[in-house]
């Protein structure tokens, strides 16, 4: 993964955030063995002992990523049932983000002949001032912060995200070089209202009608139309009811969206999403096939589509 893609992944992710502290992260039912193999990197890196003592930390071992994580773990006696509902923990796009750094972190250590799992503070403050010489922006840098706080790195019983140097450290990161929005303008919407009142005839132009209007509709993220399923639709007189096949990005503990209303706008039936949605779905309805998803894709064979 390039620097610049890395800055784009971590720049406005909440879990890079909430990630600095692994003991708040919520805990999901995701099929860990399957997500830590996809995203654990095959490659192996061999990392140097800080005292050359046989022990399972500190000894010469092989790292793959997430993998470090579960060794640390069963150095601390915890079961590998509790481990992978910890890992679990993390949302596959969390797990791609760290994946990065844990390797780029061990790395690191392995030229300096550092143990990644028992470094000392200021070697940690260097890895962070290798990565902002680089040119990485503030939110790389915390995110690799946060990154170092899951593979279980202490000090004076403090993870790294949460030590006062680290978080000083993280303050003159964003003074340097603060951060910047990710976007630069914004487009304004009611030109778009110019191409969607237009007479629809192909499928195409019906797909992209009826995505601009549930982005405006809802203001949701591409992730919320991916998820978007025909499972369990509710249609009453004047609405449609959809729900989503996984979590979202926003979902946490004591906050959980698990499905959204699109309602009629009877003013102008060429902007009504209601009447939009019931076209297309009478429209899709063979072109789907076993497929759940909402949204298919407007070239045969019509398989659900992607984003």
């Amino acid at each position: 993964m390039s620097t610049e893609r890395s800055e784009r992944q971590c720049r406005g992710s909440d879990d890079c955030t909430i990630m600095a502290d692994s003991d708040m992260v919520p805990i999901t039912t995701r099929n860990v063995d399957r997500l830590s193999n996809n995203v654990a990197s095959k490659e192996k890196i061999t990392v140097h002992s800080r005292n050359g003592k046989d022990s399972s930390s500190s000894q010469s071992v092989k790292v793959s990523c997430l993998s470090a994580i579960r060794k640390n773990f069963e150095n601390q006696g915890i079961s590998d049932k509790a481990s992978k509902i910890i890992l679990a923990s993390w949302r596959d796009s969390t797990k791609k983000q760290y994946s990065t750094y844990v390797k780029q972190w061990f790395r690191f250590c392995s030229k300096r002949k550092i143990d990644p799992l028992q470094p000392a503070l200021n070697e940690v403050l260097d890895f962070l001032t290798v990565l902002f010489d680089k040119g990485l922006s503030y939110s790389t840098i915390n995110c690799a912060r946060s990154a170092l706080s899951a593979l279980g790195i202490m000090f004076n019983g403090v993870t790294v995200g949460s030590n006062a140097k680290i978080i000083r450290f993280l303050k003159g990161v964003f003074n340097l070089r603060p951060s910047e929005p990710r976007y630069s303008e914004t487009w304004d919407m009611f030109k778009s209202f110019y191409f969607i009142t237009e007479v629809i005839y192909s499928l195409k132009d019906l797909i992209l009608k009826l995505i601009m209007l549930i982005v405006l509709y809802t203001a949701c993220r591409t992730q919320s139309l991916f998820l978007l399923c025909l499972d369990n639709l509710v249609k009453v007189k004047d609405s449609y009811t959809l729900f989503y096949s996984g979590l979202l990005k926003q979902n946490r503990p004591g906050f959980n969206v698990s499905f959204v209303e699109l309602f009629a706008y009877p003013p102008d039936r060429r902007l009504c999403v209601f009447t939009v949605l019931k076209e297309y779905l009478t429209r899709t309805a063979k072109a789907c096939g076993n497929s759940q998803k909402i949204f298919i894709s407007y070239v045969k064979p019509f398989i659900k589509s992607r984003f």
